[in-house]
This record gives structure tokens, sequence and C-alpha cells, in this order.
């Protein structure tokens, strides 16, 4: 399979934002473009050498629009595209994991519950917040099962100290990487 990994936002885009907020008890700052990142990076490595084709969409300061991430993976004839993002809620309440396919595409579908199961089993103490469909431009504007991944919210304080923890996202890598194996031998 050819493997498109492609971390949400970066360079002057860094998405979700939750910046340092000691009165509520919250001494890390997180940048979503930067963590998003490092989970690519992570499930990169993962893949690498399982004798698919992986390719990512940036590195790390790069900016790159939603267009042109969906132009590589087309121009690739990528086999499946993952998009990886953390979420941000106003309500700070708000908690878990949500994995995302475009409405009606079976093999989104397919793709983005091998994942979401995948996390899930590795990270079995976080909200299931379920897979879902939407029309967000990523999966909207490429030509191969697509999902965008959410892994946890940045203004949760609990999971944003758990997500600045190595081991968790690893987790989400493996779960990640998993997945997407799981589904590539469903087609195979």
């Amino acid at each position: 399979m050819k493997i498109l990994i492609d971390a949400g936002h970066g360079g002057h885009d860094t998405g979700a934002y939750d910046p340092i907020d000691p009165a509520q008890g919250d001494m890390l700052c997180t940048i979503e473009g930067e963590m998003a990142f490092d989970i690519a990076q992570r499930v990169e490595r993962l893949l690498t050498g399982k004798g698919h084709q992986i390719y990512t969409t940036r590195r790390l300061t790069e900016f790159i629009s939603l267009q042109a991430r969906c132009d590589i993976a087309n121009k690739l004839k990528a086999d499946v595209f993952v998009s990886i993002h953390l979420n941000a809620h106003r309500d700070p309440n708000v908690r878990g994991v949500e994995v995302f396919s475009f409405p009606g595409s079976i093999e989104g579908a397919k793709l983005r519950n091998a994942v979401y199961v995948e996390i899930m089993d590795r990270l079995p103490g976080w909200k299931q917040r379920g897979t879902k469909e939407a029309n967000f431009h990523v999966l909207r504007n490429t030509r191969m099962p697509a999902v965008l991944v959410e892994c946890g919210f940045v203004t949760n304080v609990e999971e944003e100290k758990e997500l600045h923890k190595p081991e968790i996202r690893q987790k989400f890598a493996e779960g990640i990487a998993s997945g997407v194996l799981a589904y590539g031998e469903g087609v195979s």
C-alpha cells in the first residue's frame, strides 16, 4: 500500500492551542501542529519497513494548505490518507477520541473503524467519542479512503497532561498504524 500520513496544521497554522493557565491548574502549553507532527512521525516509523510505501505531507515548521495535502495524496495515487489532529473545545470538560471519514465512503468507513478500534484497544481509559462522518476538506478532496483522527482534547487539562507523555503519543501512533495495516489486510 501507498500510505500518506498527514500531520494536521503546521507552520503559521498552529491548529488548536492551549496556553499555560495556572489558575486552572494547567502548566502546559500545547500546540496542535507540533503534537500532531510528533504522532505522525511515530506512525511513519512504525509503518516503515512493513513493505509499504510511506509518505508524509509536511516537515515540522512547514505550512501546507489543505488542498495541497489532497493534491499530494492524489498525485501519489495513495491507497489511504490519514490526517492526524488534536481537538479543542470551549468547554474544558469535553474529552475523548474520535475518527472521521467522508459521508458515504464505504472504504473510508472501513479504514475509520479499523483505526478507531485499534486506538481504543491501546487507550481503554480514554473517552470513546466514536466514529463519525464529516465533510472536512481533506476527506472530501482526496480520491482514496481517508480518515481524520482526533487524538483527544488539548483544552481538557487531564487529556492535555496525558498527551504530553511520549508513551501516550506512541500508543496513538501504534493504534493508527495497526488500524491502517488491518484495513490493508482486509482489502488485499
